[in-house]
């Protein structure tokens, strides 16, 4: 592959494709922290778009997240027609042929958007999704979907349902040149391995030799924290070009990467343009953003692929930095340093981008010592905001303490250098102190709950397909577990011990019964006339425990006491002060009576007493 940067006309036996990948557009969009950013993403986007015209490019790939979300907004939706319209539509001819099936390629009755003669287009764009903007919902709909419908490109790599793939060509021709475009969207990078392993995923070949095979993906190029990935290996081995999507760094501004595929020998072209936009404040994505024009001509009867890098003049510039405080200075000190370190990074920033994202994007990493970590450096922060020295005043600053100047630290380095993420953060706190592994989680281990996590917030509105195989993968945990354990003889134990429970309750009762009884019969016996005694006390039984109710008082000094074995109605009798719970107490004993010993009783302690 021969790399330029310089601009050539397309000729008769040239095929020129304008490539980009991960725009996010919409990302920041809701956000108040982020309102100066949201028009970022379709700055950067109209200008790739325009790249179109202003370098004759025959037609448009994409390999994947043109939104930042699933279900993009309305206003986002919007603005992205827009967008199309200039660029997309317009008098000038389609210079290439299609002789590919369009039900094949693109979805059983849909036809490609620059053979529909109610629609003028002038550069066909063919795109993939990725994992931001995949299927959802019922249908499995992508946004994509919609701007087919629109006929503002023409949708390929679309896999519903994701049980077994096969990928077919998208087969162009244009004088001598012979291109087969294959797209394959986003697939859960777990699923796509499984499928790969098991030959479930299966490539049609190009038609002939002469054909240069570029491949659309929009998966993890090396393991992360789900340590899932697309290994070379399952690369078909006829492949040229590999415009890769997902990762956003861009790796072949200077020299093209080359990627040995294992099936045949052969070596494949990879193209990693990386992110048009900043969607986070991290040092990968601080790195110039790019687009590149691919061109692919005959030259002595053998195909030749040339490809133009061109960096991108409206991307707003991310500057990161480092600023130790000494040990001992003042904090008015501190503060001075911290304003002086922030303009000179702002001076830093290139000026030879569109005025309206002018603004850098800064993160200066303080780094104290234990004692100063509650410096406020906000008000300075926002005086540069004020003046118009950066644009995020909200994250400017990460705070850092040097590790080994307090008791907690074992390690050393920067504690904030490598801290986890917040939602990383938060999932630990809910499943158990300190790291993954740690976690005590005995059902669900906590590093697939993370793992589920990280994918759910790449995929979005994926999230019926993500919450089945959680559910499958749970389910087959739990019957690991459960045959594991000895439950033979749960059952048996449970109907004994429901069985003993019953019988307690039946003593408990009877217990209760006498007490009544007894109370009642001391009374009567002791007898006599008090006019300050209280009033005896009637009992209900209601479950296990005794409910206690004064009745009705009569005239004054007597009582109606129910006459012991008889079903009449009660004759007042005249009796002393109710006896104490001691004497009650001893005439229990006396008459032989025990409590039954309960682990844990419930009894009311008026009825005891």
């Amino acid at each position: 592959m021969v790399h330029s940067d310089e601009q050539e006309p397309s000729s008769a036996d040239e095929f020129a494709f304008l490539l980009t990948t991960d725009n996010h557009l919409g990302v920041h969009e809701g956000s108040a922290l982020y309102q100066a950013q949201v028009d970022d993403s379709f700055i950067v986007f109209e200008e790739i778009m325009s790249m179109a015209a202003q370098h004759n490019v025959d037609a448009i790939l994409h390999s994947g997240d043109m939104f930042n979300d699933a279900s993009p907004s309305k206003e986002t939706l919007n603005r992205t027609a827009e967008i199309f319209s200039r660029t997309v539509f317009g008098a000038k001819p389609v210079s290439f042929t299609m002789h590919s099936e369009p039900d094949e390629v693109f979805g059983p009755g849909i036809t490609a958007n620059f053979h529909d003669p109610n629609h003028s287009v002038s550069v066909p764009m063919f795109a993939i999704h990725g994992n931001h903007d995949a299927p959802t919902g019922v249908g499995q709909i992508a946004a994509m979907d919609i701007l087919s419908s629109g006929r503002w490109l023409n949708y390929i790599g679309k896999t519903n349902p994701v049980d077994e793939i096969h990928v077919r060509p998208v087969l162009l021709h244009r004088g001598a040149v012979r291109v087969a475009v294959y797209g394959l969207g986003y697939i859960h990078e777990r699923k796509l391995h499984e499928l790969m392993a098991d030959g479930k995923v299966v490539w049609d070949p190009p038609p002939s030799p002469d054909h240069v095979c570029v491949l659309l993906v929009h998966q993890n190029r090396r393991a992360r924290k789900a340590k899932w990935f697309l290994d070379p290996a399952h690369i078909p081995p006829f492949t040229d070009v590999v415009l890769w999507g997902h990762e956003h760094d861009c790796t072949c501004l200077q020299t093209v990467e080359t990627l040995k595929l294992p099936q045949g020998g052969r070596t494949a072209f990879l193209l990693q343009l990386g992110s048009s936009v900043a969607t986070s404040l991290s040092e990968a994505e601080a790195g110039p953003k790019v687009a590149a024009i691919l061109r692919v001509r005959m030259r002595d009867g053998e195909p030749e692929v040339k490809l133009d890098v061109h960096r991108l003049r409206c991307v707003r510039p991310v500057v990161f930095s480092e600023l130790a405080i000494p040990t001992g200075i003042t904090e008015a000190a501190a503060v001075t340093m911290v304003g002086e370190t922030l303009e000179r990074m702002s001076r830093q920033a290139s000026k030879e981008v569109d005025p309206r994202t002018a603004v850098p994007l800064l993160r200066l990493r303080v780094r104290h010592d234990a004692s100063r970590i509650a410096d406020n450096y906000g008000p300075i922060v926002a005086e540069l905001a004020g003046r118009g020295l950066l644009i995020n005043p909200h994250n400017a600053i990460l705070k850092s303490v040097k590790r080994g100047t307090t008791k907690d630290s074992k390690d050393s380095g920067l504690i904030s250098a490598d801290e986890p993420k917040l939602e990383h953060v938060l999932l630990r706190r809910l499943v158990g102190q300190g790291r993954p592994e740690e976690c005590q989680m005995k059902l669900v281990p906590a590093s697939m709950l993370l793992e589920r996590h990280e994918v759910f917030m790449s995929a979005r509105g994926n999230l019926a397909e993500l919450v089945l195989k959680l559910v499958d993968e749970t389910a087959e945990a739990m019957r690991e577990r459960l045959d594991a354990l000895d439950l033979r003889d749960v059952g048996a134990r449970a109907a004994v011990a429901k069985a003993h429970v019953v019988e307690v309750d039946s003593r408990a009762a009877e217990v209760g019964e006498d007490v009544v009884r007894a109370e009642d019969a001391e009374a009567i016996v002791e007898g006599g006339a008090d006019d300050d005694a209280p009033a005896p006390r009637t009992r209900v039984r209601v479950g296990r425990r005794a409910a206690v109710k004064a009745p009705k008082a009569k005239a004054k000094g007597t009582q109606s006491v129910p006459q012991v074995g008889s079903d009449s109605e009660a004759t007042p009798v005249k009796r002393k002060a109710t006896p104490t719970r001691t004497s009650k107490r001893i005439a229990m004993r006396g008459q032989g009576k025990k409590l039954p010993a309960l682990a844990s009783p419930d009894w009311d302690e008026e009825l005891l007493g």
